[in-house]
C-alpha cells in the first residue's frame, strides 16, 4: 500500500516538473516564492488561513494532515476550482466560501 502511494505521487510530481520549472524562473525575476499564502496570491489581507497554501498562482494545496482523517474543510477562494483528483469543478464568486471535501 505505502509503495502503491508513493508512486501515485511521485508521478504527479514528475507531471508538474515544467509548471515547478515555471515557477523556479519567475522566483529567480520577481522573488515572489513557489509555495505562497492564500493572502499574498489573493492580495486579501482578511485571509488568515495558515493551513492551505498556493503552488505558483494556479494550483491551491489543502493538504490533510490529522491522522485518519479522509476530509477536510476547505477555503475557496474567488474563481473556478478543479479538484485534482476528482476533476469536481468549484464556483466561487464575492468572498470565496468554505466547504468539506
Amino acid at each position: 500500500m505505502i509503495a502503491k502511494q508513493f508512486k501515485k505521487f511521485a508521478e504527479i510530481f514528475i507531471s508538474l516538473g515544467k509548471y515547478r520549472t515555471k515557477l523556479m524562473l519567475e522566483l529567480e525575476e520577481t522573488g515572489i516564492p513557489i509555495t505562497r499564502s492564500l493572502m499574498l496570491e489573493f492580495d486579501d489581507t482578511n485571509i488568515h488561513i495558515d493551513d492551505q497554501f498556493m503552488l505558483g498562482s494556479d494550483i491551491m494545496m489543502a493538504p490533510i494532515v490529522i491522522k485518519g482523517s479522509t476530509s477536510r474543510k476547505v477555503f475557496f477562494p474567488p474563481g473556478t476550482w478543479k479538484h485534482f483528483f476528482t476533476e469536481e469543478r468549484f464556483n466561487s464568486n464575492g468572498k470565496g466560501f468554505y466547504k468539506e471535501i
